[in-house]
């Protein structure tokens, strides 16, 4: 089974398009919408292509959405692409207006701007306006033509729909500035992780420096007895162990000789396995309280 992309790879791969692309994809949905409509209106409503407002609403999305690629959105200031919406709201109003009688759900098609406004995070006050106003003037058209026989029904929608619209653009609004606040802390985190990884690098790279420069062999081991670190001395013994031309992966590599000098050790009995032993002998006995005040819990290596 394919595996649908997160948010996260969505949200990436939108931030990597230009300015231009992210633009048009967020036209896209409407204008996906209205193409649709285009195409089913000579079934349904035959009628309505002869209404020239009802043509012009369908045609001034699909303009919007080649026009997000032809305008050169990074020479322009940032909030300039907020006039697709914009333009959007008016041809929804073309749209609605011109097929009331036929189609009187394309108001709906108002919450694509209405989000795109409100998720945009630029003209905040500005935003909100249009997101009350627009929908309100986009119906005002036919409840003003049934003035003044205007029903009970009529002023609901026309004063419910603009306060639900109003709600959706706030709370867009309020989801995007936390998505925002979680972004700035991320980031704020990652950065002292890297100062801390950049911190403790140096810390090491001292370390490395001040055992390196000893004259004694200093070798760190797991819990295991495998070899982790050596300095500069340890390393230079262990090379001397080895074979001609070989370079020993562990102690257990080593030529270590027994007094004769001709006996090779067994791995149990090489000295470091040996230290590795008498420290875990001690640590035991420490743990089980034979020296009074030795501590509890040490690690090796």
């Amino acid at each position: 089974m394919a595996r649908r992309p997160s948010l996260r790879g969505v949200a990436l791969y939108f931030k990597k398009r230009g300015p231009r692309t992210q633009v048009a994809l967020c036209q896209l949905p409407l204008s996906l919408i209205v193409a649709i409509l285009g195409v089913v209106t000579p079934f349904g409503g035959p009628s309505l292509l002869a209404s020239p407002l009802y043509m012009a609403g369908l045609a001034l999305p699909l303009i919007l959405f080649v026009a997000c690629f032809l305008t050169p959105w990074e020479r322009m200031p940032h909030s300039a692409y907020l006039l697709i919406p914009v333009l959007d709201l008016l041809a929804i109003g073309l749209l609605r207006n011109s097929a009331t009688t036929l189609l009187p759900g394309l108001v709906v098609l108002v919450v694509f701007p209405v989000i795109w406004l409100a998720a945009s995070g630029l003209l905040v006050r500005t935003s909100l306006v249009l997101s009350a106003i627009g929908p309100f003037c986009i119906m005002l058209p036919s409840a003003a033509a049934k003035f003044p026989k205007l029903t009970a029904a009529d002023i609901t929608a026309l004063v419910l729909f603009r306060l639900v619209m109003l709600a959706v653009s706030l709370a867009i609004r309020f989801a995007s500035v936390n998505m925002r606040v979680q972004q700035r802390e991320l980031q704020a985190m990652g950065e002292e992780l890297r100062e801390l990884l950049a911190a403790s690098r140096e810390r090491e790279k001292l370390l490395v420096t001040i055992l390196d420069a000893t004259d004694v062999g200093i070798v760190a081991v797991d819990s295991n007895g495998d070899q982790l670190l050596a300095n500069n001395m340890m390393r230079c013994w262990q090379q001397t162990a080895a074979a001609a031309g070989v370079v020993p992966a562990d102690h257990n590599e080593q030529r270590v000789f027994a007094q004769d000098k001709m006996t090779p050790l067994p791995p149990d009995k090489r000295p470091l396995r040996r230290a590795i032993e008498v420290l875990r002998r001690l640590l035991l006995r420490g743990q089980h309280g034979e020296y009074g005040n030795a501590p509890r819990t040490t690690s090796i290596g």
